[in-house]
């Protein structure tokens, strides 16, 4: 069967092309294969390079690839012994949908799925995954047996929708969804959830009911099709790709929505590329949140299926605190440590994580950083550790050494003592946790906007980050400081208050004490526009990025050497974006916008010095950065202490 290549992936096909023809060539020498294992890096490289930067509509092709695998191969590949179970007992048997009784890992499970069929006559009879009400209601039996005999139930959604056929409504359709949604919402058996391709309105909603959903990385999930949003809303469905970008349906979205609870990775180019592999993510995906769903009681995990289920819509209060950790919550990073200040952020942080120590086997550590600036930072420390000793939490607890004469910068000076020692803490696929919230995002904004920072600054505190061997994350970045603590008031958390936070001398408590009450005052929603300004601005900086590599590649020599004409032949916006990208790429402090600019408008058009330097920083400290010109050539280096 000949490969079908998406539209956006022709670069990647034209290179495949080449490889066949050398293959072809008669004269298959040591060269022809060199250049085939050049072209196979090539291709690896811009697979990855597309598939990054997908856009909603790409991410729908894909998510319909016609080779993407269905049902039937995912039972292939991650089940033993299925024995399908056929009819709903009233009508009839609806292949769109498969069921029955099967093994994952040796123990027996219920499996059921959509199946949209592989040859053309297969499509037809499975009716292309949309499945009439008598497919729903066979659903409805097998959950009935799994609860019978405490039976786990996963189900598998790919689907377009029901069948929207006048048979169908005919026969019940609505009251067949509906039934299911009930039926569903109070198994009393671990319910997991898989997209693996179209997740389509009620359709796929009634098999879609559960403890934990997921969905693969390139699937999609919505209330009707692209095609169908763009006929209702604009009558015209050669707007389905706009439909898309507006329906924000791919697996981030949704993740970013609380819809769903996790996001499985694909193998490079989508599951169709290597099914294997992507069943074997799929298959630990299950066993991970299997293991996890056992160990809670029945009546608690009813409960927290109900408030998952009443949850969707809301506003900031769609999750439970603990939801916006469980994404991270993985077997490849067995170690999770939490910055514990002990005021209400780290506090309720570390004790959501604890919670889901409970349920999940990781080790959880909480490293305290005791500044030696406020009288009370012993107490403080005190009180962290006797938290995490009551909590049964691994403490660290380090002391910085303050001189006596302190430097103005004082806020810069412990938070950069912090991360140097965080960065020497972390451990390989460990994670440091952090307790930023909205909050501390739209001041950072306004701290770098009012320094004149360029767009990634703007974009303001990143998300997630790597750390040493390790890696930042912050989960919090969508919950404000008002939520943080109500929860921290309702769970009893004792948590501290630093006096320093009303001292207005330093800029952030000037711009949270004085100033924002007022623009909240003006504009009671100024939070949520601009958290949606850096969402924005992060994409224009990636897409900056993303052009830096392009123009980087085609200018250096090696890392830290650039083509002076090469550099001089591309626009000055595009110098100026291939320049920052070259400093962050070599690790170096990043210079002022003074210093940026005079080194393009003085420094570059000398002409007159063939050879010459250009530093910033102080020359006598380590980190200071220096350019060196010559005829030909930009060199970048550090100068040693």
């Amino acid at each position: 069967m000949a490969y079908t290549y998406l539209e956006f992936e022709k670069p990647i096909s034209d290179l495949e092309n080449k490889i066949e023809s050398l293959r072809d060539n008669k004269d298959n020498d040591e060269s022809v294969h060199q250049e085939i294992s050049s072209l196979s890096d090539r291709i690896e490289n811009l697979t990855k390079e597309i598939y990054e930067g997908l856009s909603i509509w790409q991410k729908v092709q894909v998510a319909r690839h016609p080779h993407r695998p269905h049902f039937s191969d995912y039972i292939e590949n991650i089940f033993t012994d299925f024995d399908e179970l056929h009819g709903d007992r009233l009508f009839g048997d609806d292949q769109a949908i498969i069921g029955g009784l099967a093994k994952f890992k040796g123990s027996p499970v219920v499996i059921i799925g959509h199946e949209k069929g592989k040859s053309t006559e297969d499509k037809i009879s499975r009716n292309f995954g949309m499945s009439q009400p008598e497919g729903y209601r066979k659903a409805s039996r097998l959950m009935k047996l799994a609860e019978d005999f405490s039976l786990p139930i996963i189900t598998f959604i790919d689907t377009p929708g029901a069948y929207p056929g006048i048979e169908s409504e005919e026969r019940g359709m609505s009251e067949a969804i509906a039934k299911n949604l009930s039926i569903m919402s109070g198994l009393k058996v671990p319910i997991i959830v898989i997209i693996t391709g179209e997740g389509g309105s009620g359709g796929a909603l009634a098999i879609g009911v559960g403890d934990h959903i997921s969905m693969l990385q390139y699937s999609i999930y919505s209330v009707a099709s692209p095609e169908a949003c763009a006929s209702i809303v604009w009558r015209d469905n050669s707007k389905a790709q706009e439909a898309a970008e507006a329906m924000k349906l791919d697996a981030k979205n949704l993740l970013d929505f609380g819809l769903i609870d996790n996001i499985i990775d694909e193998p490079l180019g989508g599951a169709h590329r290597d099914i294997k592999k992507a069943s074997s993510l799929i298959a630990q995906e299950i066993d991970d949140n299997l293991k996890r769903l056992r160990k809670i009681a029945i009546d608690e995990l009813i409960e927290k299926r109900y408030q998952k289920i009443m949850s969707y819509g809301s506003i900031q209060k769609w999750m439970d605190f603990s939801d916006y950790l469980k994404p991270y919550l993985n077997k490849k990073n067995k170690t999770y440590y939490v910055a514990l200040s002990g005021g209400a952020d780290s506090l309720v942080l570390l004790n959501e994580l604890k919670k889901l120590q409970n349920e999940n086997d990781f080790n959880l550590i909480a490293i305290h950083i005791n500044h030696n600036v406020q009288k009370d930072s012993e107490k403080w420390k005190t009180i962290c550790e006797n938290f995490c000793i009551k909590n049964e939490i691994k403490f660290i607890a380090h002391s910085l050494k303050q001189k006596k004469n302190v430097s103005s910068n004082l806020e810069k000076k412990l938070r950069d003592e912090r991360y140097r020692f965080f960065e020497k803490t972390l451990e390989k696929n460990s994670i440091l946790f952090m307790g930023h919230h909205l909050d501390d995002l739209i001041e950072t904004f306004f701290l770098r906007a009012l320094r004149g920072s360029g767009i990634e600054g703007l974009s303001s505190i990143p998300k997630e980050r790597a750390l040493g061997k390790g890696k930042l994350i912050r989960p919090f970045l969508n919950i404000s400081k008002s939520e943080i603590l109500a929860k921290a008031k309702k769970d009893k958390l004792n948590f501290i208050n630093d006096p320093s936070n009303k001292d207005i001398s330093f800029d952030r408590n000037y711009l949270r004490n004085e100033i924002l009450p007022k623009i909240e005052k003006r504009w009671p929603s100024y939070r949520k526009n601009l958290k949606q300004l850096t969402e924005n601005l992060k994409e224009s900086s990636d897409l900056l990025i993303t052009h830096a590599k392009k123009d980087f590649n085609e200018v250096k020599v090696k890392k830290n050497l650039i083509s002076l004409r090469k550099f001089l032949s591309l626009s000055k916006i595009r110098q100026k974006n291939v320049f920052i990208f070259w400093i962050n790429l070599n690790g170096l402090n990043q210079p002022s916008a003074r210093v940026i600019n005079l080194f393009f408008s003085k420094f570059l058009k000398d002409e007159k010095t063939p050879k010459a330097k250009y530093m910033w920083g102080t020359a006598s400290k380590k980190g200071s950065v220096c350019i060196t010109k010559n005829t030909n050539e930009l060199r970048i280096s550090e100068l040693s202490a």
